[in-house]
């Protein structure tokens, strides 16, 4: 079970970290997210579509719940689930069809604010940022099947 803690110091390198992590993911990985209002949840994110090779500008998907890219190497969904109150009004939204590949083409899956889902994915990486002085602390829990390996020892260096 992947289970690590990362520091970074500004949000230029929560980007970068981003873009890091972004070069290791693939189809069918799902990411769970979870940071008060600020942390930098929308920025990991930005440099995750980086390193998925997305060309568009990566925003918030607050308002929209869900923004869709299809322009890097596997589809990239971002999910914001803040504005939700209702357990219904997040199984609306049918996710298992993202992440199980029954309504979407696989790919890489992120929902910030997770808290407000009513079910979870089999497979997730739950990735929670908290503040540290100046800094943020990520931690990174995987569940179900995660083989980081081939992730390299880099990957966790700053």
């Amino acid at each position: 079970m992947l289970n690590v803690e990362v520091r970074v110091e500004n949000e230029g390198l929560m980007r970068e970290f981003g873009v890091r992590l972004g070069t290791v993911l693939g189809a069918g990985d799902v990411l769970l997210l979870t940071g008060e209002l600020g942390a930098g949840k929308t920025t990991l994110m930005q440099g995750l579509a980086v390193g998925l090779g997305v060309l568009e500008s990566v925003e918030s998907p607050t308002f929209a719940l869900i923004h869709e890219y299809f322009s890097g190497r596997v589809p990239f969904y971002h999910l914001d689930l803040y504005r939700l109150e209702e357990p219904e009004e997040v199984e609306a939204l049918y996710l298992e069809g993202f992440w199980d590949g029954s309504e979407r083409d696989l790919g890489v899956m992120a929902i910030e604010w997770c808290d407000r889902l009513c079910y979870l994915p089999e497979r997730f990486l739950r990735v929670s940022i908290g503040f540290c002085g100046e800094g943020r602390i990520l931690r990174f829990e995987g569940v179900g099947d995660w083989d980081v390996e081939g992730w390299g020892i880099g990957m966790w260096e700053e």
